[in-house]
């Protein structure tokens, strides 16, 4: 006996956009902790790890250079999902990748007011 209504399986390109979509804030802070364990493991420039700011330029344009490589996949991704599936299947990876956004933005205010608290 089938179901009233049969679902749809996602396509592997919406599947691909909505993954790309959700890691668009939490990957780049990932990639820049690995590499702060990196660093202050190996410490190649025999700096006072024990400073916050030890590294914190590679950190940084690692960082941030995996954000902007990852969002422009990412809404590649969607565009090219809205293109061959229309708008519908593109709604979701949109919602996710307004939201992690928004909370990228708020972070980073956050990290400024607190920096500021800090100094």
């Amino acid at each position: 006996m089938e179901p009233a209504h049969a679902t749809t399986r996602p396509s592997s390109l919406q599947i691909g956009a909505t993954a790309a979509a959700s890691s668009v804030f939490l990957l780049p802070v990932v990639v820049g902790k690995l590499l702060e364990f990196i660093l202050k493991n190996i410490n190649p420039d025999q700096v006072d790890i024990t400073a916050s700011l030890a590294y914190l330029r590679p950190l940084l344009i690692t960082s941030f250079t995996t954000l902007g490589v990852l969002l422009g996949i990412t809404v590649m991704l969607i565009l090219m999902l809205q293109r061959k599936q229309g708008g519908g299947a593109a709604r979701l990876p949109w919602v996710i990748l307004g939201v992690q956004l928004v909370l990228g933005l708020i972070y980073l205010v956050l990290q400024l007011l607190i920096n500021r608290i800090m100094v």
